[in-house]
């Protein structure tokens, strides 16, 4: 057993040295090649072929042999039990072959396949395909974003294998680390429909090639989130926007609340949204905020079913300034009201929220289709009069609250302290002031709230 080991290191090492010697090409063995310019790992994948396909050549024969030695023992038990045994050991063989294949492979897997990285496009990528002069054509497959994509050679084709739906974005870029000149690849800036349930995307084989000079490529998948563009979309002949490409900037993707957006802020200039296709009853919504940490001059931006590019200025009747936003918050709201419980927020005209409550100073609001935007004054309790002083909420609730000189202001439990009992008196919201220049009596008071679940 030992010296038939020993046979068959010999015979590879062998192998190996010579193909290393010569400069020759071979002829391809279940896909592998290797030449003048082959590395290790080639000659390696090349002797596993080889000896693969001559194992399997052999044991094809060896079975077929004992096979046929059952059939000519005419019932003798010893040439039975000795077919029997060669096909034993052929299997043995065999098993042995799988488990040299998998250690293999998990040492590294460029040894038995010849290209590991195709088996990452499976679950969707881009495969290009390229050609180097004298060599066999390479095929490499890109399944995220590279800052750095090494192409020693020409594209001459690409294959996309991810599925519609997959993919918001795809940039190519003709510098490393996303930078020069981009091209846009694809782009889904939605079909129009009615509701989540019947959302249509974009199919997959409107993507373009990947042009030959690429240096680096951008993938956004196509996360249930906000997408913030510093561009304005393409608009039709009544102004308004249409759902058409945005060819020059790449979003900024929001899947959470933002204090502060960073290098983003004061850039949007329109917005998309995708909402989760896997819970069809929510649905995201956003308010923009002129400063950080939520303050400042803000805007709604209603949710939209099919991620076409909306004009962000022209979602609100107090507009901002171009790209003026620096922070976000975003939230889901249950459209079929699942998410808030009536009675979530009272409202008072009094500080400190006080317990005894009367029709004259509070106000309990119901929350309808999971959030409530509603201008103060218009609770729909008749009693109800004066401006609001203080607010409790019971739950997991935000609100933002404008007053009637347009800033606007956040307020939830954790800002709060986990004091359920805001008060709104004394902040930018609630306030009294003389106008310097006139001497005139200013009075800041709450407009308008905005009220949303922050489960």
């Amino acid at each position: 057993m030992k010296k038939n080991i020993y046979i068959l290191i010999f015979f590879f090492l062998f192998f190996c040295q010579s193909v290393y010697a010569l400069e020759n090409k071979y002829p391809e063995i279940l896909g592998y090649e290797i030449g003048n310019k082959s590395e290790f790992v080639d000659y390696v994948s090349y002797a596993f072929a080889f000896i693969v396909s001559i194992s399997s050549v052999i044991l094809i024969f060896v079975l077929i042999m004992a096979g046929i030695d059952i059939i000519l023992a005419g019932g003798n038990p010893g040439k039975i039990s000795e077919a029997k045994k060669r096909i034993k050991n052929g299997f043995i063989g065999l098993t042995i072959l799988l488990f040299t294949y998998l250690i293999l492979h998990t040492i590294n897997p460029g040894m038995v396949v010849e290209n590991p990285d195709l088996e990452k496009c499976v679950g969707g990528g881009i495969i290009i395909t390229v050609e180097k002069p004298d060599e066999k054509p390479k095929k490499i497959c890109i399944w995220e974003s590279q800052e750095k994509l090494d192409i020693d050679g020409t594209i001459t084709s690409t294959e996309w294998t991810f599925k519609d739906g997959d993919l918001k974005e795809v940039w190519a870029f003709k510098e490393y680390n996303y930078k020069g000149d981009k091209t846009l690849l694809f782009q889904d800036v939605g079909v129009p429909s009615h509701d989540l349930s019947s959302q249509i995307d974009k199919p997959i084989s409107d993507a373009l090639d990947v042009p030959i000079d690429t240096k680096s490529i951008y993938i956004l998948r196509k996360n249930p989130g906000l997408y913030l563009y510093d561009e304005y979309g393409k608009r039709n002949e009544n102004d308004n926007l249409e759902a058409s490409p945005i060819k020059n900037t790449l979003p900024f993707f929001v899947n959470k609340t933002y204090s502060d957006l960073g290098e983003f802020s004061n850039k949007a200039l329109s917005y998309s949204f995708v909402q989760d296709k896997d819970n069809i009853n929510t649905y995201y919504e956003a308010i923009l905020f002129e400063d950080v940490n939520f303050s400042g001059r803000c805007t709604f931006l209603p949710h939209t079913y099919f991620g076409d590019i909306n004009y962000i200025v022209q979602m609100h009747d107090v507009k901002f300034d171009e790209g003026e936003a620096s922070s976000v918050i975003l939230y889901r709201t249950d459209k079929t009201g699942g998410d808030l419980k009536e009675s979530d927020l009272i409202v008072y005209n009094t500080p400190n929220c006080p317990l005894e409550r009367t029709p004259e100073n509070s106000c309990e609001l119901t929350i309808q289709a999971g959030g409530l935007h509603i201008p103060a004054g218009q609770f729909g309790c008749d009693s109800f009069e004066g401006s609001v002083s203080s607010v409790a909420i019971k739950g997991p609730i935000g609100f933002v609250v404008r007053s009637t000189d347009d800033y606007c202001k956040y307020f939830d439990l954790e800002r709060n302290n986990g004091n359920n009992c805001i008060n709104l008196e004394n902040t930018r919201v609630y306030f009294e002031s003389t106008d310097p220049s006139t001497g005139n009596n200013i009075y800041i008071r709450p407009k308008h709230f905005m009220i949303f679940s922050l489960k």
